[in-house]
């Protein structure tokens, strides 16, 4: 997870920088430190944060105005904002993913980064492969399949080779959207549109083998699926 942190103010600054750094989590957390706002918006253009600690009160551009930028330019970021006074809470309450308010709290920033990988991680599957990272959000994956000591990740239009194990994969995937059918497959329920005795029907048409160990309860979870979606 790629996190910016912009604060004209280098004790706040550091501050921020020394909690998020000291923020114990399995994912990976690269940090990037910015004292001007412009500079930010540039850094973002290129290498699109996932979450920025911003803070509202800098020269050049605000941090109301900042955020409004980036968020119609540059990718979806969720937006902490740094503050001396929720008085601005209002103010900013179409763009804020929280506010934290300064001098900053380890208790309260650890609150704010928990909240942010969850509601990040659940939709993104990372693959990293031959030395390139792909961020695939999860609405968009078919399936993935085992094929001669290989994943493949299959989307609508591509497909991704990749050496991990449906095993290893099906730890990284948001639980009750992924289920595995089969010994050699995983598909994602929001992409299953039927299903029979034998094969699981997806959105794009393709027929999914079912295994016979598998059907029962791959049959109840798609019912309780469709009835959980319907309401």
């Amino acid at each position: 997870m790629k996190i910016a942190i912009c604060d004209d103010d280098p004790v706040d600054r550091d501050e921020i920088y020394r909690i998020v750094n000291e923020y114990h989590t399995d994912t990976q957390l690269t940090i990037r430190c910015f004292s001007s706002p412009l500079a930010l918006y540039n850094e973002q253009l290129e290498s699109s944060f996932d979450v920025i600690f911003l803070d509202i009160i800098m020269p050049e551009i605000n941090g109301f105005q900042l955020a409004k930028k980036i968020l119609a330019t540059s990718g979806n970021p969720l937006i902490i904002f740094l503050t001396t006074s929720m008085d601005y809470v209002i103010s900013g309450y179409e763009v804020a993913f929280r506010y934290v308010p300064k001098p900053a709290s380890s208790d309260i920033i650890y609150k704010v980064l928990d909240a942010a990988i969850a509601k990040l991680q659940p939709h993104r599957f990372i693959l990293n492969c031959e030395n390139q990272t792909t961020v695939f959000q999860t609405k968009d994956i078919y399936y993935f399949e085992s094929i001669n000591h290989h994943t493949i990740l299959h989307t609508k239009d591509d497909s991704f080779a990749f050496r991990d194990s449906l095993k290893q994969v099906i730890l990284h995937l948001p639980s009750g959207k992924f289920f595995q059918i089969h010994k050699s497959y995983i598909v994602n329920m929001d992409q299953v549109i039927s299903c029979d005795s034998k094969n699981v029907i997806l959105a794009n048409g393709e027929k999914i083998p079912l295994s016979r160990r598998q059907a029962g309860e791959f049959q109840t979870i798609f019912n309780y699926y469709l009835e959980s979606e319907d309401e």
